[in-house]
């Protein structure tokens, strides 16, 4: 969980009825299940069962937005937040590097990794690893 995640959920509680808080509950479950299946590579229609095993350990995960569908759009929602974030912390500082490398492995599909070092205050170094991002439907 990231802290404008954390801060969102905390002021959203702070100003919401019961009924509001429990969506909001169960959409703090959806999102983290669709994290989970992107930081994994899992396919999306993992998302299905990921709900039904949260029911099992008794959560509140509700029946809507259960569907491979809704996880792709949920995951969309997390990258663009990541990727606002991360563009945020690049443009207020002067230095940034980038590094991007690509394999094909055996099955002759493509990969790429994207790594992205920057400073930040006190010259402090962060680094952001986007992960192996696989194309799809190349020609």
């Amino acid at each position: 969980n990231s802290i404008q995640h954390k801060s969102c959920m905390h002021t959203l509680s702070g100003h919401t009825s019961k009924a509001e808080h429990a969506v909001m509950q169960r959409l703090a479950l959806l999102f983290r299940n669709a994290h989970a299946i992107a930081k994994a590579g899992r396919p999306f229609s993992d998302m299905e069962w990921m709900c039904a095993l949260d029911e099992k350990k008794g959560l509140d995960v509700g029946a809507s937005y259960r569907t491979d569908k809704k996880c792709c759009e949920f995951i969309h929602c997390i990258a663009e937040e990541q990727r606002l974030g991360l563009q945020a912390q690049i443009q207020s500082n002067n230095f940034f590097s980038v590094m991007i490398d690509g394999t094909t492995d055996s099955s002759v599909s493509d990969a790429e990794i994207i790594y992205i070092r920057y400073t930040g205050t006190l010259l402090l170094i962060f680094n952001y690893l986007t992960g192996f991002m696989q194309y799809i439907g190349r020609v």
